[in-house]
């Protein structure tokens, strides 16, 4: 089976090779590769750290600190413990290539609305806040976001979320109200875990994304983005995961807790 960091660079280039429209024909000859050779590598076999740096430039990456990031992902030798990093140039973007690729995604969050679920305004409310780096010659996918046709995305907020005017008062309430029309939608369900629960997350941030035919993938997203390489390590935070789900209250509580709190948000600022 392949490991994750080898899915998650498949699920990536295959994204970006869409993105720029080329063919599979195209790309596999550009890469001195056969077409069943890339067939294969797109659809989760085995990544060799030369042919994805290959194929990037094929795809018109020219930093080579975008390719040496994703070289360094797929070396076997790296990751600390259970946990593989992937803190080189073009994280997020991988990151965003496998969340718009699932089909289901459960999240977990302490501390901010998750970056699929913001508004412009909070998103940079948050950026403001955090030191993010652009590298000249990377391939962007977009912006991170929850389309009409994306995953069906379950959301277990901690209470103390609710309480945070990130960006502002209202900032917090546009925040808010943007999260109960995906709830409306159908795009998101929320649960909220409130305090007298007790319950201990796993962490600020972890995510739970299933691609059809292929390994869960576990993304902890506290410090970094690291993916969970061992199996041991996935059941355990899923078993975390299913702890904070049964504490959580149901999904129309948890709704108009939302419709309230943005209220009082925008009760502040007028």
């Amino acid at each position: 089976m392949s490991r994750p960091s080898e899915i998650v660079t498949a699920v990536y280039l295959t994204a970006v090779r869409h993105a720029k429209g080329i063919s599979q024909w195209q790309a596999a000859r550009a890469a001195g590769l056969s077409l069943r050779a890339l067939r294969r590598l797109e659809e989760g076999g085995a990544v060799d750290p030369g042919t994805a740096a290959d194929l990037m430039r094929v795809y018109g990456f020219t930093a080579e600190s975008g390719i040496d990031a994703v070289r360094s992902l797929l070396d076997p030798r790296a990751g600390c413990g259970s946990m593989r990093l992937d803190e080189g140039a073009g994280n997020r973007d991988r990151l965003t290539a496998w969340e718009q690729a699932a089909h289901r995604i459960r999240m977990w969050s302490a501390m901010l609305i998750p970056d699929l679920l913001q508004t412009p305004a909070y998103a940079k409310a948050v950026v403001r806040h955090a030191r993010l780096y652009f590298v000249p010659g990377q391939v962007p996918l977009g912006l991170r976001g929850l389309s009409a046709d994306g995953p069906r995305v379950s959301l277990l907020l901690d209470e103390a979320v609710l309480e945070r005017p990130v960006g502002g008062y209202a900032v917090m309430a546009g925040q808010l109200r943007h999260l109960c029309q995906l709830i409306r939608c159908g795009a998101a369900t929320v649960r909220i875990v409130p305090f007298e629960s007790r319950v201990l997350g796993p962490g600020d941030h972890l995510a739970e994304l299933h691609l059809r035919r292929r390994p869960c993938l576990v993304v902890d997203e506290a410090i970094g983005i690291h993916y969970v390489d061992t199996c041991e390590g996935r059941t355990q935070l899923q078993a975390s995961l299913d702890e904070v789900e049964a504490a959580a209250v149901p999904a129309r509580e948890s709704y108009q807790w939302l419709v309230r709190a943005q209220a009082s948000f925008d009760a502040h600022r007028a």
